[in-house]
């Protein structure tokens, strides 16, 4: 009688690893954001410019083309998680996934900031609270209420997951908190800079580090979907793998 090897137990915790983002996808978007980047603050400097081609380029404006690519990654990084969710059956990616759709639609129809300058005036906000007006702070309250349905799913879809699943989970909270503090932290030190000498400068800060920390999500979910692909059970892909095991076991079973 031979002894087997006892069932590795799924429950023991995984060691939490910083997120690999894709070396390849980094190569050819970083780039491109940099150059962005570049293009905006040069056509700040210069001041010569026409008004059309500063809002092209411009990475504080929210209809140039970093916002657009920055659409383009949010976009990007909802489908694939909804793909590793496919590949996986893990519910907490399609949470990922509604965060990353619900940033999209704010950022495309200025949903914090229009919503937040009228839930400032219904609640009738202070007009300036440490250096914030009340539009700021209502931009901060929609914001929070937006995101509050999804975090949670996420946390809870977190915590009801596997170890390795959740290592992921986290290396991925990991970088968006990086993108959310470029789009909340710095958004507000930009908010109390209007006027002053740094208020480009902040902007600047602001908006290309929000799309440089897509680009490096974006690189990172790669990697996950990627993973997903290679250690998909075969069972995952319809049990046809398991048919030919069943047979014997069946045959072995069975009486001469």
């Amino acid at each position: 009688m031979t002894t087997q090897p006892a069932p590795r137990d799924v429950r023991t915790p995984a060691r939490f690893r910083l997120p690999r983002p894709s070396g390849a996808v980094l190569a050819v978007l970083l780039p491109v954001d940099l150059a962005l980047i570049a293009a905006s603050v040069a056509t700040h400097r210069a001041g010569s410019g026409t008004p059309e081609a500063s809002e092209i380029w411009s990475v504080e404006n929210d209809s140039g083309l970093a916002e657009l690519v920055g659409h383009v990654h949010l976009l990007a990084l909802a489908v694939l998680l909804l793909t590793l969710w496919r590949l996986g059956g893990r519910p907490v990616w399609i949470a990922w996934a509604a965060l990353f759709a619900l940033a999209l639609a704010d950022d495309r129809y200025r949903l914090h900031e229009n919503q937040g300058h009228r839930l400032a005036d219904l609640l009738h906000l202070p007009r300036e609270l440490a250096g914030l007006r009340a539009g700021d702070l209502g931009e901060l309250v929609v914001w929070g209420l937006l995101a509050v349905l999804p975090l949670l799913a996420i946390g809870g879809l977190h915590l009801r997951s596997d170890p390795r699943t959740r290592r992921e989970s986290l290396g991925l909270g990991l970088l968006v908190a990086v993108y959310v503090f470029f789009g909340v932290v710095v958004d507000q030190l930009h908010a109390m800079s209007r006027g002053g000498a740094g208020e480009h400068l902040l902007g600047t800060i602001e908006d290309g580090g929000e799309l440089l920390t897509l680009t490096v999500v974006l690189a990172h979910v790669v990697v996950l979907v990627g993973t997903a692909r290679r250690n998909r059970r075969p069972a995952d892909r319809g049990g046809s793998a398991q048919e030919p095991v069943r047979r014997r076991a069946s045959a072995s079973s069975s009486p001469a």
